[in-house]
């Protein structure tokens, strides 16, 4: 609906200006039309030299384990990415406590560090100056977004699955919130561990059209097929893509379906986005290596700490990460070869250990002006943001510390590239939040957020955080 409405409103500009230069042909009978041609021509070249980007977050993917299943020759659409461009091991950022996922996601965002950017956990459990606790809300991000600062320099977006995306903001294209991938209507526990009558009770009620999940609001229509089409896939489905649940409890097997389910919800959100050609940044995060790490492992001690793969589902690891391969395989393709494809995780999950300590996530990219079969070194997660505006040709902020990956790209884009300084990109704006009540969720929040492994910072909870064994 909004691509055919993109569609007329862009065939209508052009035609009223049309309309308006030949009324005033008459009064000026001296109108150059061979300059009005070259104008013409100089603004569609303006147009079509901006770069497509399509940045794919890879949550929670491992170095050490990409590496060992690139060696195994089971994730041939990395591996294409990487053979035709440049890979290597990602920095992540940390805080005291680490904090999560969420900040790291924010971070990689917007180029700054929670103390910036003032977003550490999925979960407010400490009232804010305004009382506010409750799930991270957009307004309650201080810095702006990537996709903020390349939208008002008239990039047209496309974002999907980011954290801290709710609600959906205004930008310049189009935004489905994160928080979109939890659907469960009711929470109850005991119903559905006895008759599995839910897809999971770790879900959430987001999936509402009248919950502010999409950016515009009436895009919520061209992508609830999505959603109905993946909440009718059947066990049969689960177990053809993760076999070792067969093996699994219900609850691990439901946390995974409701995972997977999520996952399809945004790729076929992510897939709609890169067919609108108008959107030259796209943009969204793939999600359920995390929970599968957790699920397919158990602790064996805390101090100092350690965990084994679970002998019964061990293999669900290895599994989800083939899965994710294919998704991002159906996203190479829509992406076709004209468009610099970025591949990234906030950070690594082997073993588990990130909950104690800081592990490596992946990046690989190509694409057009990207060098072939180059090893990155020193790359952070912080880089990113730089990164991107650098292929843009956009001035670099001052206040973020992230360095802008040159060495990834041939000469020839460096020299067409040149470096400039802005102050920042931040405006009094920043930090206002979006209120909406979402009180009536708290103990579903809670439980979800308990069975990925985070305690420490939920309302009323104590004890390290870490990953919960099953």
């Amino acid at each position: 609906m909004f691509q055919r409405s993109a569609t007329l409103c862009r065939a209508i500009v052009p035609l009223a200006l049309v309309l308006f230069l030949c009324a005033c042909s008459d009064a000026r009978d001296d109108l150059d039309e061979g300059a009005l041609d070259s104008k013409r021509a100089a603004t569609s070249s303006a147009e079509t030299s901006v770069p497509r980007v399509v940045l794919i977050g890879l949550d929670a993917a491992d170095w050490k384990i990409v590496q060992r299943l690139r060696r195994s020759g089971v994730l041939p659409n990395f591996e294409d990415v990487v053979r035709r461009g440049v890979y290597g091991p990602l920095k992540t950022v940390t805080e005291q406590p680490h904090g999560g996922a969420t900040m790291q996601w924010t971070s990689a965002a917007t180029g700054k560090r929670a103390a910036e950017h003032g977003i550490l956990q999925e979960y407010a459990s400490k009232p804010d100056r305004n009382g506010y606790t409750g799930p991270m809300q957009t307004g309650l991000r201080k810095a702006r977004a990537i996709w903020n600062v390349l939208g008002d320099r008239g990039v047209r977006v496309g974002v999907a699955g980011w954290p801290v995306t709710w609600p959906a903001e205004p930008v310049n294209g189009f935004m489905v919130s994160h928080y979109l991938r939890y659907r469960s209507v009711r929470f109850d526990r005991e119903v559905t561990l006895k008759n599995a009558l839910q897809l999971t009770y770790t879900g959430t009620t987001y999936a509402n059209p009248n919950l502010d999940q999409t950016f515009p609001a009436e895009f919520y229509s061209a992508i609830g097929p999505f959603i109905r089409e993946a909440e009718s896939v059947g066990d049969a489905e689960i177990f053809r893509v993760m076999p070792s649940l067969k093996r699994a409890s219900n609850r691990i097997f439901y946390d995974m379906k409701w995972a997977y389910v999520a996952n399809q919800i945004i790729a076929r959100v992510g897939a709609q986005l890169l067919d609108d050609a108008s959107l030259k940044f796209v943009t969204l995060v793939t999600h359920g290596l995390d929970p599968a790490a957790h699920r397919a492992s158990k602790v064996v001690t805390w101090e100092p700490f350690r965990q084994r793969r679970h002998p019964q589902i061990g293999a669900l690891i290895d599994e989800y990460y083939l899965y994710i391969d294919g998704v991002v395989g159906d996203l190479l393709a829509k992406a076709g070869d004209d468009a610099i494809v970025i591949l990234v995780s906030q950070h690594g999950t082997e073993g588990g250990r990130h909950a104690r300590e800081a592990l490596d996530g992946v990046l690989a990219m190509r694409g057009p002006g990207v060098k072939q079969g180059f090893k990155l070194q020193n790359a952070s997660l912080l880089d990113l943001f730089p990164t991107l505006l650098y292929i843009y040709g956009l001035p670099i902020p001052k206040d973020v510390e992230g360095r802008i990956l040159t060495e990834a790209f041939n000469e020839e884009f460096n020299r067409s590239r040149e470096v400039t300084s802005i102050g920042t990109y931040e405006d009094s704006a920043a930090g206002t939040a979006i209120r909406m009540d979402f009180n009536r969720f708290n103990a579903e929040i809670r439980k979800r957020t308990e069975r990925i492994g985070y305690r420490d910072w939920l309302p009323g909870a104590s004890g390290a955080a870490g990953p919960v064994g099953d």
